[in-house]
Formats: C-alpha cells, sequence, structure tokens
C-alpha cells in the first residue's frame, strides 16, 4: 500500500556512528556480497544471489518501492567510508492501522558490534515521527537470536496471537511489535 507521508527523496540519517543514506548502483558489489552470502540466506527463504545482475535487480526493485510509495530503504554506511555495510528498510504499510514491517541485512563482518542497534534506533524514529506510524512489526525466524535480541532490546515484543509462519527454508517465525506508546513509554 502506498503511504502519503514518504518523502519525495529518502532523507539521509545520521547517527554516531552511520550514515543512512539511498541506495545507488554504486552498492552493486555490497549488495552482492551480502546477498550472495549462505549467511544471509540462513534465516529467509531467499538463495544466495549469483550474479552481479541479481544484485542490480534487487537495488532496481528496492529503487522501484519507494518511488511508487510503498516502502522505504536505507544503505548503510560507516560514517568514514562509502561502502554500504547492510541495509534497512520499511514496507507493507497499513494505512487503516498505521502500521508497516521493518526488515535489515548487515554484512557478516559488522555484525555483534551495535550497527544494526544504531540504524534501528534511528529508522524506528523517523518512523514514528516523520511517517506518524502508530507500530511497526518484524518478522523473525525463530533460530535467528542476534535479531530477535535486536528487536527486544528496543523494546518489541514478540505477538503471541501469531501464528508461525514458515517463510525461511526450514524454520516458522515469530511476529515481532513495537508500538509508538511503547517507545514512548521507554524512552
Amino acid at each position: 500500500m502506498i503511504h502519503p507521508l514518504l518523502p519525495s527523496t529518502i532523507p539521509t540519517i545520521k547517527t554516531k556512528r552511520l550514515l543512512l543514506r539511498a541506495l545507488t548502483m554504486m552498492d552493486l558489489e555490497a549488495i552482492f556480497q551480502i546477498r550472495s552470502s549462505k549467511n544471509f540466506t540462513k534465516y529467509t527463504a531467499r538463495e544466495p544471489i549469483k550474479t552481479l545482475d541479481e544484485a542490480k535487480g534487487i537495488i532496481e526493485m528496492i529503487q522501484s518501492i519507494f518511488a511508487k510509495k510503498e516502502g522505504i530503504s536505507w544503505a548503510m554506511n560507516i560514517n568514514e567510508s562509502t561502502k554500504l555495510i547492510g541495509s534497512i528498510g520499511v514496507w507493507k504499510f497499513d494505512n487503516s492501522l498505521n502500521v508497516a514491517e521493518i526488515g535489515y541485512d548487515l554484512n557478516v563482518k559488522h555484525q555483534g558490534k551495535g550497527y544494526m542497534h544504531e540504524a534501528l534506533h534511528a529508522v524506528l524514529h523517523f518512523c514514528f515521527t516523520t511517517l506518524n506510524l502508530k507500530k511497526i512489526q518484524a518478522k523473525v525466524d525463530i533460530e535467528n537470536h542476534a535479531s530477535k535480541k535486536c528487536l527486544l532490546k528496543h523494546g518489541f515484543s514478540r505477538d503471541s496471537t501469531f501464528v508461525d509462519q514458515v517463510i525461511t527454508k526450514y524454520n516458522p517465525t515469530h511476529l515481532y511489535t513495537l508500538e509508538k506508546k511503547s517507545l514512548i513509554s521507554s524512552s
């Protein structure tokens, strides 16, 4: 669904250590490196990509989703670098409920350093203030403990009413939800 409050251009967001910016074709090699890794596809239903053309298709798809106002994604760079280390995005807007889904990926070389925590904090702020969303959801493979830990650290809670779906190759998923009021009360 289209979200009426999405800006006309992807805003740059700076955090203490990261620069979140629009994804471009300059990110082709980095997208290929992340998405061709079995570590990336371990918790998704996707197969590792095999060519740079597939990476190009991913970038074009992400850009098209934004152009249609159906989602917004950022490339993640460490502040002093121009190389993408991961991405984070929001899509599947339900304007009647003011809810959207969030997802992210991070190069394995940069995992465990708090970068996703930092990016998630900034993007949640954008979603609740600029997009005026009331709720953010994330679907997580039950074995992806690092992702669950990151979400819980931000105040997400597991939705016990969600029926586990198998969206990954092998495992069911859990739905984690963060309501705007939860974020405000925990700040």
